[in-house]
């Protein structure tokens, strides 16, 4: 699968292979996730997401929108001050669809604990890219995944069904998106992986944070 010739396809299919030449091997990445913290593991997802991030610039990164504000309505609105409330799980994605429209790397953070990268590499494709704690590393995912491919009406719709609260749906959609289901050549511990997942995700997922910055 091949980037297009946009401004935003190039630029997220040429931060993709940064990032394989910055990590892709397990020494680099090993030395990078050991200067980011001595202690942690070179498997974890949220170190993994970080280096990913670090090496595609030192500009900071810019959080989502995770709630909105309510004016008040109403006979007394005057009296009262607006607030704030959760934003639905429909309005968070819209965002993130809207996000990966343009030249940036999307962040996500989720419950129970994962965090993972997404680029924009042509009009309708993305590239995830993630270790998972416990399970693989991140040369590991290049290697059985590749650039973990995946078209955004495809990660939308797992997206969606992830956190859909049904947990059928929810473990389904995380075998896709965090598993090896997709891997053209399955790697020997794929069936583990899988039924780590299903541990992992015992409960109902939920968009912790998330952000962007530009490539």
């Amino acid at each position: 699968m091949s980037a297009s010739s946009s401004g935003a396809a190039t630029a997220g299919a040429l931060a993709v292979a940064k990032i394989r030449e910055a990590l892709g091997e397990l020494g680099k990445l090993t030395v990078a996730i050991t200067q980011f913290d001595k202690k942690t593991s070179v498997q974890s997802c949220a170190a993994t997401a970080q280096v990913i991030l670090d090496t595609i610039s030192q500009a900071p990164l810019t959080m989502g929108r995770t709630t909105v504000t309510v004016q008040p309505s109403g006979l007394f609105a005057c009296f009262q001050r607006p607030y704030s409330m959760p934003m639905s799980v429909e309005a968070m994605l819209e965002e993130m669809e809207f996000l990966l429209r343009r030249q940036i790397v999307l962040y996500v953070g989720i419950a129970n604990d994962h965090h993972f990268c997404i680029f924009p590499v042509d009009d309708q494709n993305v590239s995830i890219l993630q270790g998972f704690q416990g399970s693989y590393t991140l040369v590991d995912w290049f290697a059985y995944r590749g650039d973990g491919l995946l078209s955004k009406k495809d990660l939308f719709a797992n997206l969606t069904k992830l956190f859909s609260g049904n947990a059928k749906d929810w473990i389904d959609a995380a075998l896709t998106l965090f598993a090896y289901r997709l891997a053209s050549v399955q790697p020997s511990f794929a069936a583990r992986v899988e039924q780590e997942m299903r541990e992992w995700f015992g409960g109902a997922p939920y968009v912790k944070s998330y952000g962007y910055k530009p490539l």
